[in-house]
């Protein structure tokens, strides 16, 4: 396993862009550096080979990147403060089941494009402003049981204010007060738990592999953990492979 700590830019330290901006890193990677795709904007996608061994993705890593998509391996425990800040075009953000993953940090998708995001059931803390001025943020569901304790100020300002509706955040019932009331959290957004957000959406049979941004009939498509089966909600809903 080794560490990379490398200058602002679009290194090849961990690898080859290729033409349609994509980079696999390799498993024996253990951090990936500060700054390290800092406002690399011919990257746009990333993928990990199997049994990686990344362990922390560093202060800025991939901040004004020209990211799309990304997976995060569940052998992340650490993502540092501003690692994908403003990366306009990244509308997706996953992580392998069975995340090692405990918070995400300050400012970490501030600014970001994301539109939807389900965290893992090990989150025990979002920071501040970690999801700040993510405008077209319209889901965010937290898996069950949470591990959640902690929200810091601000960590949902203006999210999901180009969103018709407001931002709608999934979260078993007994959490729900931790965002809620945390400062700036937006007026317009709507809190649920998980029993009703999937019990209230419709079923389509059409989306066999229910994967991550497909979409049907104009609907995003997840996976219902109730009926087992794909859905979509509302053209807000998404899926895990």
């Amino acid at each position: 396993q080794y560490t990379l700590t490398i200058a602002w830019g679009c290194s090849t330290a961990y690898g080859t862009i290729d033409s349609h901006g994509h980079l696999v890193i390799a498993n024996t990677v253990a951090s990936i550096g500060d700054s390290a795709f800092y406002q690399c904007l011919a990257l746009k996608s990333v993928s990990f080979q199997a049994n990686s061994a990344l362990s922390t993705i560093g202060y800025d890593a991939f901040a004004k990147s020209g990211l799309t998509t990304f997976e995060v391996p569940s052998s992340v425990t650490r993502i540092d403060s501003y690692a994908f800040f403003s990366t306009s075009a990244l509308r997706s953000v996953n992580f392998e089941a069975g995340s090692a993953l405990k918070s995400i940090s300050a400012q970490t998708f501030r600014y970001s494009g994301l539109t939807s995001i389900q965290l893992p059931d090990s989150i025990n803390s979002v920071g501040l402003q970690a999801f700040g001025y993510c405008s077209d943020l319209a889901l965010v569901i937290f898996d069950s049981p949470s591990a959640l304790t902690n929200v810091g100020n601000s960590a949902f300002d203006h999210a999901g204010s180009s969103v018709s509706g407001g931002m709608t955040v999934v979260i078993q019932s007994n959490k729900q007060s931790m965002v809620t009331e945390s400062i700036d959290f937006p007026a317009s957004a709507t809190v649920t738990d998980q029993s009703e957000y999937y019990t209230s959406c419709s079923i389509i049979n059409n989306c066999d592999d229910c994967l991550s941004g497909q979409t049907i009939n104009g609907n995003i498509c997840y996976w219902n953990p109730f009926s087992n089966k794909c859905g979509s909600f509302e053209g807000s809903g998404f899926g895990r492979s």
